[in-house]
């Protein structure tokens, strides 16, 4: 998630940098916020239910149900990022306010795990106002930014979008 910073100074100063290093870092740096969201959702997925059983004292029945929920909720929130990205905010901007929510989630998830804290209802807010939400507005715009960065008229161009769509899927 930080390095989604590093893509906004890199995409800023566009007309400053050469055209061909400014996509190249700015790319790597999609990939890597990509990379990171997805470490994050897997490794908060992989292990929820456990986490709600043994540490929230959870039934299994209801751990289940909300981890089908947590991740009902990750893959439908992709069309309200979609429809803000197209009315509302733009792309980067999108990407923006929902990378900020979705690193929020992940703090309160952080904190409210904690041995010494060890809240439920701030864990799922922290993971359902947070990071489920905010993935909304990083999934279907991420990737989209990066192949809008290409002109595929140029035929260099549309051998650097192939290579782009391969990293990027590779890296997720």
């Amino acid at each position: 998630m930080y390095s989604l910073v590093f893509v906004f100074f890199f995409q800023a100063e566009d007309g400053i940098r050469d055209a061909q290093e400014s996509r190249g870092l700015g790319d790597v740096y999609k990939r890597q916020t990509e990379f990171c969201e997805r470490l994050a959702f897997y490794g908060l997925i992989g292990s929820l239910s456990i986490f709600f059983t043994r540490e929230l004292g959870l039934s299994s029945l209801l751990a289940s149900e909300l981890s089908n929920l947590f991740t009902s909720i990750n893959y439908l929130t992709p069309l309200i990022g979609a429809y803000l990205a197209e009315v509302h905010y733009g792309r980067f901007g999108t990407i923006v306010r929902f990378c900020v929510i979705y690193v929020g989630g992940m703090v309160l998830c952080c904190l409210a795990a904690h041995p010494s804290v060890l809240s439920g209802w701030l864990f799922c807010l922290g993971l359902f106002g947070g990071v489920a939400v905010g993935s909304g507005g990083i999934k279907p715009n991420v990737v989209v930014l990066g192949a809008e960065q290409f002109d595929v008229t140029i035929p260099e161009h549309k051998l650097q979008l192939d290579s782009f769509f391969n990293w990027f899927y590779w890296s997720i």
